[in-house]
């Protein structure tokens, strides 16, 4: 996986480098002015048929150098999607030191060696004015663990489930009069629909295998979008913050993710991208009672914090960007995947600092499909 995502950055590099003179002359040509409810650019490099477009329009942010499931400046649009998440973990950190599993069952009876998530995320979103934007996303989620007794035995653990519903909004607070910078606040609510009594065997599984939090939790954060021509940039923040505990006495610890990231599009349809991602995560407030701390690390509500840094390299592919069905803009190219993209990402961690034993991160990869009308 690190071999090829290595590969994948240096072709982008090189793709980019053949393609900036052409880019950086038809950014010279674009008549950046003026405003309307859409947010693609026509330059001399896309399709001609959206060369029709008319100034304004050119002036609006391109979809296809937009991030994955953001959506500006589109009154009366509609965006739905769906989202495939699988993450790999596999060996145990303590701090940012590798402990292997004989060292563990010294301390527990049992020990994890691995486990994978594979998360489903359907999302819709509606943008009732310009500025505001609606969203509602729900996921199932599959989480398998892998663990080993200290007699040399292995067993399995499995759960599956209705993950917490969030529901949320954006608003944009800022932009120039080029559009080519906007500032949006976002905000919203998780709510407890995902499980968080899950059994196997007529045990209580750990805190990680459940579905939900069995708490509400509130979604605060900002967003900054920059874009040229040819190229996009930003930036956001955004945080998880749990209220109260849930039925089972705990609740899980708050959530900070940032990240960074830089967009080239290559051609009318596809665009490439790297960013970098930071997480942390705070310490279970509580302890679920069914659970005993002392028989393996994820029982062990003090040993579920963390934070770590992963760098990102994704693709994106957006037949024709250009047109959303206005006219005159690509009347005659309209076709059915008008207003849908494909996205692929592959996540890789440079560091990981665990309040552990804890199972690390190997590595992740989104697969993501949206469709604006």
């Amino acid at each position: 996986m690190r071999s090829i995502l290595t590969r994948s950055f240096v072709l982008a590099a090189t793709l980019s480098v053949k393609t900036a003179r052409a880019d950086d002359i038809a950014m010279a040509n674009s008549a950046l002015a003026g405003a309307s409810d859409t947010k693609h650019i026509g330059t001399a490099e896309f399709p001609s048929g959206c060369n029709d477009v008319n100034g304004g329009e050119m002036a609006m942010m391109n979809s296809c150098l937009m991030p994955f499931g953001i959506m500006t400046g589109e009154a009366g649009k509609w965006m739905v999607g769906y989202q495939f998440m699988h993450d790999e973990m596999d060996g145990s950190l303590v701090g940012t030191d590798d402990i292997n599993v004989s060292q563990i069952l010294k301390q527990f009876p049992n020990a994890p060696t691995d486990m994978t998530m594979d998360t489903h995320m359907g999302m819709v979103m509606y943008a009732p004015t310009q500025k505001l934007t609606l969203t509602a996303m729900v996921p199932y989620i599959l989480k398998e663990m892998n663990n080993v007794n200290a007699d040399g035995s292995r067993f399995v653990e499995r759960t599956s489930g209705v993950g917490d519903v969030e529901l949320g909004g954006s608003y944009q607070i800022f932009q120039t009069s080029n559009v080519r910078h906007q500032l949006l606040l976002s905000g919203g609510m998780a709510l407890p629909t995902g499980a968080i009594d899950k059994k196997m065997d007529g045990f209580q599984l750990e805190y990680c295998m459940q579905p939900g939090s069995g708490t509400v939790a509130l979604l605060p954060g900002v967003t900054y979008l920059g874009q040229t021509a040819a190229w996009s940039w930003g930036a956001d923040f955004h945080t998880t913050a749990r209220l109260g505990r849930n039925d089972h006495n705990y609740r899980f610890g708050n959530i900070y993710q940032s990240r960074t990231w830089v967009m080239r599009q290559l051609g009318s349809w596809l665009s490439v991208s790297a960013g970098l991602n930071g997480v942390i995560c705070e310490t279970i407030h509580g302890a679920d009672p069914d659970l005993d701390p002392s028989m393996e690390q994820t029982a062990d509500s003090n040993l579920q914090a963390g934070k770590r840094l992963d760098a990102s390299f994704g693709l994106t592919f957006c037949p024709m960007p250009c047109c959303h069905g206005r006219p005159p803009c690509c009347s005659a190219a309209r076709t059915f995947l008008d207003g849908q993209q494909v996205f692929v990402e592959g996540r890789l961690p440079i560091i990981q600092s665990l309040d552990g034993p804890q199972l690390q991160n190997s590595w992740s990869i989104n697969v993501g499909w949206q469709w604006m009308f």
